[in-house]
């Protein structure tokens, strides 16, 4: 029972940790710019999408989506197959 309940245990971790690969992969666009940042001794990247510029005109909500351990900047879209960038660019908000 207990070997079950490991092999059950480790097959979720690999899991939870290769979803990106298997989520889609969405293209950056050229509303999209890359950062870098150094935080704690460690390079940092991410995103910055923003709607299109007619959704600009005035103040803008901002949405950090946040990706779990494991995960990359790149990646990052493809946990919600892109909706929050089509939000984004539907309603008017900025995504990091």
């Amino acid at each position: 029972m207990k070997s079950i309940v490991l092999l059950l245990f480790s097959s979720l971790t690999i899991l939870g940790l290769n979803f990106n690969a298997c989520a889609p992969s969405h293209d950056l666009n050229t509303n999209d710019k890359t950062y870098e940042m150094e935080f704690e001794g460690r390079e940092r990247n991410y995103i910055v999408h923003l709607p299109p510029e007619a959704k600009m005109r005035k103040p803008i909500p901002l949405l950090f989506n946040l990706h779990g351990g494991g995960g990359t900047a790149k990646g990052t879209p493809g946990l919600t197959f892109g909706r929050f960038n089509t939000l984004a660019n539907r309603d008017g908000f900025i995504v990091v």
